[in-house]
């Protein structure tokens, strides 16, 4: 959604945290690089823009996504149903230590080219 000029982006937590993916009845592990209420951002692998998957996230419920974009090794699924605020902060939490989580600035929001 564009908002003043500027695609309105939610809040991300930059964090390396594994994952699997379930396209079209295979399933193949994977990562994320960072996640929100909206999505995640993983390795493009052989993806492709407009592609279904099931997101598998340890200590989180599986949740559809749609792969978004495609931008050389990395892609964005946005998942059908966002993820509750509650659910991304507690699971944030239960990473402990080990998994550094971060807030993404989102400040650095892309302008639409007119």
């Amino acid at each position: 959604r564009v908002v003043g000029g500027k695609i309105n982006r939610a809040p991300r937590l930059a964090i390396e945290h594994p994952l699997e993916l379930e396209i079209a009845k295979r399933r193949m592990a994977s990562k994320m690089f960072d996640i929100s209420q909206k999505g995640v951002k993983i390795p493009a692998g052989t993806l492709s823009v407009g592609d279904e998957a099931l997101v598998h996230i340890d200590g989180m419920q599986s949740r559809m996504a749609i792969v978004r974009w495609k931008s050389g090794d990395r892609a964005g699924l946005n998942f059908v149903r966002p993820l509750p605020f509650d659910e991304l902060a507690e699971w944030s939490i239960r990473q402990g230590p080990e998994c550094q989580a971060e807030l993404v600035d989102c400040s650095r929001d892309m302008r639409i080219a007119s």
